[in-house]
């Protein structure tokens, strides 16, 4: 009898390592958060993450973002991207932990500089939200919008960068 416990237990624990999907299957999805493993180790999310920029001014600009594979620890599999605008988007492979426009910078720490627009009296544009965390802002499948917008015109005008997540 403890023989079979032991066995068990040993296949349970190798299902659990070897990343079948049949355990998670078993479980309530809330469970392995719960005991404090990461739910996409056990299933890691499949698909893609469209991030479409959209600029609504005039003018041409420059959209910086950044994603990385863990969101905890950004020195894990990060990576900054830029887009000129009109003219791009950026598909994302899942799994993805955190998504952010701006960039991260070297120390691991993050730059809200999320656009830079050609215009007079224009130049720099920040990003004053937080990051997106997957699971919790978006999930794979989900369309992110960054939009860079302007309110008044020439070299009065201010400009502004909003993010819209999209379910897919």
């Amino acid at each position: 009898m403890m023989q079979r416990r032991i066995w068990l237990g040993v296949g349970a624990s190798l299902l659990l390592l070897g990343g079948c999907g049949l355990v998670s299957d078993i479980f309530d999805p809330g469970l392995a958060s719960q005991i404090g493993l990461d739910p996409a180790i056990i299933r890691p999310q499949q698909g893609t993450i469209i991030v479409a920029f959209n600029n609504t001014t005039r003018y041409p600009a420059v959209f910086y973002c950044a994603w990385s594979l863990d969101a905890q620890n950004l020195s894990q599999k990060s990576r900054n991207f830029s887009v000129d605008v009109p003219g791009g988007n950026e598909v994302l492979e899942c799994p993805v932990g955190l998504i952010t426009p701006g960039s991260i910078e070297a120390e691991f720490t993050y730059n809200n500089l999320a656009a830079v627009v050609t215009a007079p009296g224009a130049g720099e544009v920040t990003y004053n939200g937080g990051p997106l965390l997957n699971g919790t802002s978006y999930l794979c499948g989900y369309v992110i919008e960054v939009r860079l917008y302007s309110i008044g015109t020439g070299e009065n005008a201010t400009y502004g960068v909003t993010v819209r997540v999209i379910p897919g």
